[in-house]
């Protein structure tokens, strides 16, 4: 119900602004916020909804989705970005209706250097044509520099937070990082909350 609400929020946040959100990224500020379950399960919000969904894992240090998911990781992104091959011969179904995915692929050595060209802008525009919702699952923004290069052609970055854990000083620090790379921020999930007997006995009241 939590993400459907985030899908709400996102839609009249598009009407508002009267620009369609429809290729969104996930950050975080370190590694362990959840990041990666709150893009899958967004994407898996949308696809419930009739849209169609491609999940892009760009996370090639850490590629949580393709475990999750349970499909192969050995070929995807990477093999896209370092070869002359189109992307669609990559992209993978899942056992969620609507719902692709387009693994990270193996680790490559020079992966900045990858995300520097403009081959990822020409996947996002054309998946952008293929799908009605692009999810892309980015590192943790004060780990790796990429991420604010792949927030540029996005429509808006979302930056995932764990309860407890996260210090405001740090998500003040990916505030800043993505708004110097010129990202639109499009808000900030607190994950991992944890609620009292009496908070869920009166969220089902509710």
């Amino acid at each position: 119900e939590q993400f459907r609400t985030i899908q709400t929020t996102l839609t009249f946040t598009s009407s508002i602004h009267k620009e369609n959100i429809n290729v969104i990224g996930l950050t975080s500020a370190e590694k362990g916020d959840g990041k990666s379950f709150c893009a899958l399960r967004l994407a898996r919000t949308f696809a419930e909804g009739g849209k169609s969904v491609l999940l892009i894992d760009s996370d090639m240090y850490n590629p949580r989705l393709s475990r999750q998911l349970l499909v192969a990781k050995k070929r995807g992104l990477s093999n896209y970005l370092a070869s002359d091959e189109q992307f669609e011969k990559y992209i993978k179904s899942t056992i969620y209706t609507n719902l692709f995915v387009l693994p990270s692929g193996p680790m490559h050595p020079n992966i900045n250097e990858l995300y520097q060209t403009n081959k990822m802008e020409k996947l996002i525009k054309k998946a952008n044509k293929i799908f009605d919702i692009v999810i892309v699952d980015t590192p943790p923004a004060l780990i790796l520099n990429y991420p604010r290069l792949i927030g540029r052609i996005c429509d808006g970055m979302i930056i995932v937070t764990s309860a407890g854990k996260t210090k405001v000083t740090k998500l003040k620090e990916v505030v800043n990082i993505l708004e110097l790379a010129n990202n639109t921020i499009l808000g900030v999930i607190l994950n991992k909350k944890k609620y009292s007997r009496k908070e869920l006995r009166d969220y089902t009241y509710y």
